[in-house]
């Protein structure tokens, strides 16, 4: 399940081992956000994606992933999905990415590199996302990913090595690209890897998601480097959940 790393940087040799390299926020202090960040609110929950189970899914800088959901509202809506990968464009150089971890790219800052902006509760939704009921799509299950990964969900490299300037000295960091296996660790997250996927919702009240290999419909969606993600996984994650669905495997699978 494994796809090429789109963002491609120079390597640096060096004595030290990549692992001990510094990570960005080691490396140039705390980022700086900024555009594509996403509010707090009470319409997708957080619930985790532990890195205990699933060890490359963490973000550029090393921050453990997103990931926000809503589940279905009625019975009739309990086995249809939209999974939304988030956009934020991406960074293809040590340099860039070391401007974008500052607020320098002209765009996207460092909540695109980093969970550490991302809210710890939950979020507010808007458009395919939303809980409105002018919203079609309002009653299914809602999974959203956070991007920070910065390489278009596509990268499956860890530790990767970088040389940038600061202070007018050069600087070797070290960088995650793991945008696939982000997304890989999501979908087995999903389909109850580690167990039943909970959350608290407004008022206190638990919820537990349906498990995905009990889908009838899925929708994988995105916009920006998002939409890039579904172009990636689309085809592959759509043969990988028709080969699980439970008690339907194989193409004939009304999936």
């Amino acid at each position: 399940m494994h796809r090429p790393l789109l963002a491609a940087l120079m390597l640096i040799a060096s004595g030290a081992l990549p692992a001990q390299l510094p990570t960005l926020p080691e490396a140039f202090g705390r980022g700086i956000p900024g555009a594509g960040g996403v509010a707090a609110g009470n319409d997708l929950f957080r619930v985790e994606v532990p890195t205990e189970h699933y060890p490359d899914a963490i973000c550029a800088d090393g921050s453990p992933v997103a990931l926000y959901v809503r589940a279905a509202r009625s019975e009739a809506s309990r086995n249809h999905w939209i999974i939304y990968l988030q956009g934020g464009g991406s960074c293809n150089s040590a340099e860039q990415c070391h401007a974008r971890w500052r607020g320098r790219d002209g765009n996207f800052g460092a909540n695109k590199l980093s969970s550490h902006f991302a809210p710890e509760r939950g979020i507010a939704a808007g458009g395919i996302l939303s809980p409105d009921a002018r919203n079609p799509f309002a009653d299914w299950n809602h999974a959203f990913l956070y991007y920070c990964s910065s390489d278009g969900w596509a990268g499956t490299v860890r530790d990767q090595v970088a040389e940038s300037e600061a202070a007018g000295s050069p600087v070797r960091y070290r960088i995650h690209f793991l945008g696939a296996s982000i997304v890989d660790a999501v979908i087995d997250r999903l389909r109850g890897g580690i167990g039943v996927v909970a959350y608290e919702g407004p008022g206190g009240q638990h919820r537990a998601l349906p498990d995905l290999d009990d889908a009838r419909t899925v929708l994988l969606s995105g916009s920006s480097a998002g939409a890039s993600g579904v172009r990636t996984h689309a085809d592959r994650l759509g043969e990988f959940l028709h080969a699980g669905r439970s008690g339907c495997p194989g193409p004939a699978c009304p999936l």
